[in-house]
């Protein structure tokens, strides 16, 4: 039995994936002009900083990458 609650588990993607998907660390860290040390130390999360440009390489949506970096489409929306 695993000691991780369930809030702790990826949900789709993982960040090592979607470096995967953009060409690999190397890659990645070529693309943002940093080590691949520093790459490789993204644990759960992709930097907000470097988030849409990730998405892009890899080709995925934002709301892959970073959920939380985008809008919800109703969010602008009256409420009845």
């Amino acid at each position: 039995m695993s000691s991780k609650k369930a809030s702790d588990e990826p949900f789709g993607f993982t960040v090592r994936g979607i470096i995967d998907l953009a060409g690999g660390p190397a890659t990645v860290a070529r693309h943002f002009d940093l080590s691949v040390q520093t790459v490789a130390k993204w644990g759960r999360r992709v930097p907000g900083i470097y988030a849409r440009d990730l998405a892009i390489l890899a080709g995925l949506p934002l709301a892959v990458v970073r959920p939380d970096h985008v809008q919800g489409g109703d969010a602008g929306a009256k409420k009845p």
